[in-house]
């Protein structure tokens, strides 16, 4: 018993340090579902959210007490493998691993009943995960005051990674119909990164009628998003990224509830 929670610790430690072993951990939990082996998936999903998230944060994430999370993922626990893949799947987007995660189901193989059953797991749970975080989302965009957006806007004026990283992340709301979201975020990514003024000279409209359409006020249709989103890629020099992105992401069948 003691070298079990002596092992548990030790993962549960490696767990919190290293996101690889985050990953690889979750992408474990997939293979035994796959498996049928239930029981050691949810023993190693423990693992990751007590190193990695905790049952408190999960909880906030997934509405769900504590408390409850904490016995069903126990050792006493039983979850069935729904619950478990909802978990999965939901901890996946919040680690970035999602699209590795579909692509990893995949070449896993299509052939049993398993794995079809799997795949509709994956199907439901990402589907959940969508209506889950434009909540999660909404709610978060409510509290988020002028000083954070002007700390996000700071950070994408001084780094060419968050910039790119920001781009990725506005395309990805659009495929999951989060127009809204996309256009606060492209608002951030044009102040801090190329304003207004130069925006305008580069699509040949007015910079104020750019700032009303991208505003707290204004409704960007997703056409006019996607258009500014690729001129902008090409201005970082990542729409060759992008491309390759899109593809992953359409090829993993996230977007396909």
């Amino acid at each position: 018993m003691a070298l079990t929670t002596d092992r548990s610790e030790a993962v549960q430690d490696r767990i919190r340090r290293d996101p690889a072993i985050r990953k690889h951990v979750l992408m474990g939990c997939v293979e035994h579902l796959i498996l049928g082996e239930d029981t050691v998936a949810g023993s190693r999903l423990r693992d990751y959210v007590v190193g990695a998230v905790g049952f408190e944060r999960l909880g906030a994430m997934t509405g769900e007490s504590p408390q409850r999370l904490e016995q069903r993922f126990g050792a006493e626990g039983e979850p069935r493998a729904g619950n478990l893949f909802e978990t999965i799947v939901l901890l996946a987007h919040h680690e970035g691993a999602h699209l590795e995660m579909g692509a990893y189901i995949e070449e896993f193989g299509e052939e049993s009943s398993r794995m079809r059953h799997v795949m509709r797991l994956f199907r439901k749970a990402s589907a959940w995960w969508r209506e889950y975080r434009g909540r999660w989302r909404r709610r978060r965009d409510m509290v988020l005051t002028a000083d954070h957006r002007e700390t996000a806007q700071d950070r994408i004026r001084r780094d060419p990674a968050i910039r790119k990283h920001v781009l990725m992340g506005c395309v990805e709301h659009l495929i999951l119909g989060e127009d809204t979201v996309a256009g606060s975020r492209l608002r951030d990514y044009v102040v801090g990164a190329v304003g207004f003024e130069r925006l305008g000279a580069m699509t040949g409209e007015s910079p104020q009628r750019l700032e009303q359409r991208f505003g707290a006020e204004g409704e960007p249709r997703a056409g006019n998003l996607f258009e500014t989103i690729v001129l902008l890629a090409h201005h970082e020099g990542a729409h060759l990224e992008m491309g390759a992105y899109l593809e992953k992401f359409v090829e993993a069948g996230a977007p396909d509830a």
